[in-house]
């Protein structure tokens, strides 16, 4: 797939930017856009594009994630019981972001370890709120489906994108194996070295934020804004 010199420039205008440690949400999102068509269509990258146009997915990379870790919490699940957080890792977002800028078509500069985790972190935000979908029937009717929600949350150690385990056996499954308290796992996270905790007697404890989060990178820090969730039309 080729691309064209528009799609190129804003390729290029966004590279910059997170290059240069100035960029924000709507970059993230540009940059996802004109990336889409040349990501590889089961690649990672290709799967956070797509969540780009739909809030609510039941196919790709991050739902297959979920339902294998559902598969390996269930009690009568004979799979591996261990679970790697966060479920996406870091290494396989890095190699898939420097892979796409690689590309013949792009041939831009890699980015460096520390951008890619700001990049990952702004991701996160724009995630907050989307859903993934999981079809338990091939009956069209959504009664049967499960839905799980992504929400942006960090403590002393991590930051990033989770969702929620929401059956009984999974979250005590959870709970014991992993501390996690809850029933909460990070989809895509990295270590926390930008914000601090938001319970300095608690770092431990992850925040999930229930307001609208915006994180954006200025002069090469993260920032995060949280307002009120808007009233949605009925």
């Amino acid at each position: 797939m080729s691309i064209d010199p528009k799609q190129y420039s804003d390729i290029e205008r966004i590279h910059r930017c997170i290059q240069g440690g100035n960029f924000d949400e709507r970059d993230v999102k540009e940059f996802l856009i004109a990336i889409r068509e040349i990501c590889p269509k089961n690649s990672i990258m290709r799967d956070f594009c797509d969540f780009i146009a739909h809030r609510e997915k039941d196919r790709g990379e991050t739902v297959e994630f979920v339902k294998k870790v559902r598969r390996q919490l269930s009690e009568d699940s004979n799979e591996n019981k261990i679970i790697d957080i966060p479920l996406i890792s870091f290494t396989k977002i890095s190699t898939a972001i420097n892979e796409i800028l690689k590309l013949d078509q792009i041939r831009l500069e890699e980015l460096k370890p520390e951008r890619i985790k700001q990049f990952i972190v702004v991701l996160a935000s724009i995630l907050q709120n989307a859903k993934i979908v999981e079809k338990q029937s091939k009956s069209k009717d959504k009664k049967y489906n499960t839905t799980v929600n992504i929400a942006f949350g960090f403590n002393a150690e991590i930051v990033g994108a989770y969702t929620n385990f929401w059956l009984g056996d999974i979250a005590k499954a959870v709970e014991e194996k992993r501390g996690l308290g809850g029933t909460m796992l990070p989809i895509i996270a990295v270590r926390n070295t930008f914000f601090e905790p938001i319970n300095p007697d608690y770092p431990e404890i992850e925040h999930f934020f229930q307001g609208i989060v915006k994180v954006e990178c200025r002069k090469g820090k993260l920032e995060y804004d949280q307002t009120r969730p808007p009233k949605l039309p009925e």
